[in-house]
């Protein structure tokens, strides 16, 4: 039966639930239909198995095996949505996938990067672990049940060999139908043992992970039966023969994963990928093999020496010493060497927005360091705006306050490592090592500040929100050098590079992966280098580093010239600190001389989820959405019951949006299309906003037939991640105004019988975000940055003709209690709540806004919100983002080529 018979019989049989529309793609069990889910208003793939093998198996038998693999739930788990019996046919639905298969890519490719092979094959041995535990055997692992998503690894089709073969039981091999892929099956599978386990998926990732290296599978040929001879007899041909630069490592794994037997393969696919992430760092090699890792990249030979300052710094004294008289020969020579370093006893380090908390000098001799001093009976809640920058010189004991750098951010060094360059306010200043007042070099636009450069000829770089800006260090007017794509697109950590006139710097957001990006200044021309954050290239040593989205701190062999990685990666530091929302931010500094100072969190998992914490007794409650690593927003409704999340299992893990039932302790995954920048309740709370593709707003209802629908396309503005809100017919929302050069983060306030006309809240030019309006509708309280920081203000509303100051030491985070008299909001390390009094003299009187007085304190914070009975507080841990105590100083941490 040809698929048009099969659509035909399928589409009459499915109509009142799914709209077949065409076929997209054939197997050797199955044939894929793209069709939408009428009910819930998506795209879905249906995948149903030939008329031959459906009338072979018992129906039954088979939906009752195919639930298993509906329970998966993982990010490289392609899930299942839905299976049945229509017309005598057996089909499973899934979702529709924008991209392409593995296959797909090898075909255009033939061959990968080393290092995007060891990655997809990482995330597809996860998500096999993952199954495996849960007694879920893949069995047909190949590249075409592979999907890229946005470059990731997604694995379809779990189980589903095995409920066929369960439901099938002996007419299977009678009929002598193959459940599998030669080029991909265990020899005990290709034997047609049935009661294969974990290692045959094991050896499918292991020959799969061969292809994507060598450009061909291990064993090839004209038939089935020849492919399977050459599988029970042969070896592979060595990969290094086919591609010398195969670390050895990698294909020590790679082999062990194809051994004939299943116990001399890993027992588990999380042994296969832990030996992958062994080959990841593993060094580059070409031509000949390496008889020995050279000293500087034995990680085993590494000194940790960390305990009483005297022995820190005695270490320290006698190291950098010996790097001054003996050059770059010792450094070469010599193992890495770590130790500690530990703030004065007075004060405390402290992870402060924007940039770097930390920066080494050129030389490395001089560590600047952000942190605070607590002073005696002094006023902690306001601890967190004292901040100032102190200067460790790393040859003696001495640590001082650097004078006139109260609040400074984006710390950065000159090109001779006598000055220092950073941010406050907004104002750009200069301040000499041995000087005592910062000079102002320029006024920077409002925004967020995300790192600065200065470069040999004295130009000055400072990423500034979505626009890289220029300026002489003398001082001047910056000059835009360019902008990001879209204004919900940071820029940050940029480093310039004036011979060559090349720009490196991160680029991230909400619903954007951070991301290194090299760019020609003289061209125009930029490239995405790696996935990762905060690049620093070393022109002695030919390395990039940056910190990898799983906190790893990678060395890359770089071309600075063309923007060019030479080689893979090699793991120098694990564990270091990303932070941010967005984290755009790897928390480490790199001198020239290779010397790197980092600061490392701890495990990330013994804080994963959310905390509930009675408010009335100022008490954690409940640890809830304990699965979750990483968190994006976390909104309650208007009844206090749920919680509307976006999150991530794993680190690195796009956050996908879930809605959280708090009495029932049950998270369910919103399935929305496009790129989520911002979500919302609705005021009733039956209902969530979205912003998809930045310019288009959509609702969803949690309850019937919960199909998105668009509400409004916003004419000439866009949305960023942060909060929106809405009233009746009434949404605010942060964004920017296209066209608008100096890209403005303003609240945009929108009708939705306008036709997407967007009007602005406040004809002001400060940069204003995290809108949101009373239960009432009367009043919106927002942030403004008009006095230099974050501030709380309300203004009427819908028409603001009036501002009122809210928080009077700064505050973020701003939200209603039920009955629009209290607005909650954060300030320092305090949840602050401030009542608001309409006047009763004149409805256009100003309103009386009362001190705001403490509800709760606790750091770090890193997101937050409140029941609108104001009894609970939802808050979220800062699991990247915790004050370090001490940083790790590594000598001779970078090798050379």
């Amino acid at each position: 039966m040809n698929a048009k018979s099969v659509l035909d019989r399928l589409s009459s049989s499915l109509a009142e639930r799914y709209a077949l529309e065409r076929e997209i793609g054939q197997g050797g069990m199955a044939t894929v239909f793209l069709a939408r889910d009428l009910r819930h208003e998506r795209r879905v793939a249906i995948k149903v198995l030939h008329p031959e093998l459906s009338a072979m198996l018992g129906p039954d038998r088979f939906l009752s095996e195919i639930k298993l693999t509906a329970s998966l739930q993982h990010p490289h788990i392609l899930p299942l949505f839905d299976s049945g019996v229509a017309d005598g046919l057996l089909y499973y639905v899934m979702p529709f996938v924008e991209g392409e298969t593995l296959r797909a890519r090898l075909e255009r490719e033939r061959q990968l990067p080393v290092a995007d092979a060891i990655r997809l094959a990482r995330e597809i041995a996860d998500a096999l672990h993952y199954a495996h535990e849960r007694g879920v055997v893949h069995r047909d692992i190949k590249p075409e049940n592979v999907l890229l998503q946005s470059g990731r690894a997604v694995v379809a089709d779990f189980g589903i060999a095995l409920a066929v073969q369960q439901a099938g039981g002996t007419r299977m091999t009678q009929t002598g139908m193959s459940l599998g892929t030669p080029n991909y099956m265990a020899p005990e599978q290709a034997m047609g043992e049935r009661n294969v386990d974990a290692r045959a998926d094991v050896y499918a990732l292991g020959a799969m992970t061969y292809e994507m290296l060598a450009g061909e599978p291990p064993f090839s040929g004209p038939t089935a039966q020849a492919i399977v001879a050459r599988v029970m007899t042969e070896r592979p041909r060595s990969l290094h023969t086919i591609r010398d630069t195969v670390p050895e490592q990698l294909e020590t794994a790679v082999n062990t994963a194809l051994e004939k037997l299943p116990a001399d393969r890993f027992s588990t696919a999380a042994q296969f990928a832990s030996a992958l992430e062994v080959a990841l760092t593993a060094p580059h090699t070409s031509g000949a093999r390496q008889a020995s890792v050279p000293p500087s990249r034995t990680r085993g030979a590494r000194v940790a020496l960390v305990g009483a300052m005297a022995l820190v710094v005695g270490a320290l004294l006698g190291a950098f010493g010996m790097s001054q008289r003996s050059g770059s020969t010792a450094r070469d020579a010599a193992p890495p060497l770590k130790f500690a370093v530990v703030p004065p006893d007075s004060v405390a380090l402290r992870l402060i927005c924007c940039g770097q908390l930390f920066a080494i000098s050129p030389d490395g001799r001089w560590l600047v360091m952000q942190g605070t001093q607590q002073q005696a009976g002094s006023d902690s809640a306001n601890a967190v705006s004292r901040y100032s920058l102190y200067l460790r010189d790393l040859t003696e004991l001495s640590t001082r306050k650097l004078p006139d750098t109260d609040s400074a951010t984006s710390i950065f060094f000159s090109p001779a490592g006598d000055e220092i360059g950073f941010v406050r306010g907004r104002q750009l200043y200069r301040l000499a090592l041995s000087g005592s007042e910062a000079q102002p070099v320029a006024e920077v636009p409002e925004g967020f500040v995300a790192g600065g450069s200065w470069g040999s000829d004295n130009q000055i770089v400072v990423a500034v929100s979505s626009r890289m800006l220029q300026v002489p260090v003398s001082g001047g007017t910056p000059a835009t050098l360019f902008t990001s794509e879209s204004p919900d697109i940071q820029l940050g950590g940029p480093q310039r590079f004036s011979p060559e006139k090349v720009l490196l710097y991160t680029t991230g957001g909400y619903s954007h992966e951070p991301q290194i990006v090299w760019r020609s200044l003289a061209t125009g021309k930029s490239r995405v280098v790696v996935a990762g954050a905060t690049p620093t290239y070393l022109p002695e040593q030919r390395a990039l580093l940056a910190v990898r989205n799983d906190g790893a701190l990678m060395q890359y062999p770089f071309n600075l010239a063309t923007g060019d990685t030479t080689g893979p990666g090699v793991r120098i530091a694990s564990n270091v600190t990303r932070r941010s929302p967005i984290v755009i931010h790897g928390e480490y500094s790199a001198s020239r001389t290779g010397t790197v100072i980092l600061a490392t969190r701890g495990d990330e998992r013994l804080n994963a989820g959310a905390i509930l914490v009675d408010l009335s007794r100022g008490a954690p409650t409940k640890r809830i959405l304990p699965e979750f690593t990483a968190f994006g927003d976390a909104y309650v409704d208007p009844t206090g019951k749920r919680v509307l999340v976006t999150a991530s299992t794993e680190r690195g893990a796009p956050r996908v949006p879930y809605v959280y039932d708090i009495q029932r302790n049950v998270a369910t995954r919103l399935s929305f299309e496009g790129a989520v920048t911002s979500i919302a309740w609705t005021r009733g709370g039956d209902s969530v906003l979205y912003s998809a593709s930045s310019t288009e707003i959509f609702a969803m209802a949690l309850e019937g037939a919960r199909a998105p629908r668009s509400l409004l396309q916003l004419r000439g503005w866009s949305t960023s991640g942060a909060r929106m809100s809405a009233w009746g017919p009434w949404i605010a929302f942060t964004g920017a105004q296209q066209g608008d050069s100096n890209r403005v983060t303003s609240i945009g306030i929108v009708h939705r019988d306008s036709s997407g006309v967007v009007r602005r809240l406040d004809p002001s030019r400060f940069t204003q975000y995290e809108p949101s309006i009373s239960p009432d509708g009367r009043w919106i309280t927002y942030i403004s940055k008009e006095n230099g920081r974050d501030d709380i203000f309300v203004s009427r509303f819908p028409v603001a003709d009036g501002k009122y100051l809210v928080s009077p030491r700064g505050g973020t985070y701003p939200s209603w209690s039920t009955d629009s008299r209290t607005i909650f909001f954060q300030s320092g390390t305090q949840i602050m709540a401030a009542t608001v009094a309409a006047p009763s003299t004149s409805p256009n009187a100003a309103p009386v806004i009362d001190a705001p007085r403490v509800l709760y304190s606790r750091s770090p914070w890193a997101l937050f919100d409140i029941t609108p009975d104001g009894k609970s507080l939802l808050f979220v841990d800062r699991v990247r983002e915790g004050d370090p105590k001490t940083l790790v100083v590594s000598l001779n941490a970078v090798a050379r080529p």
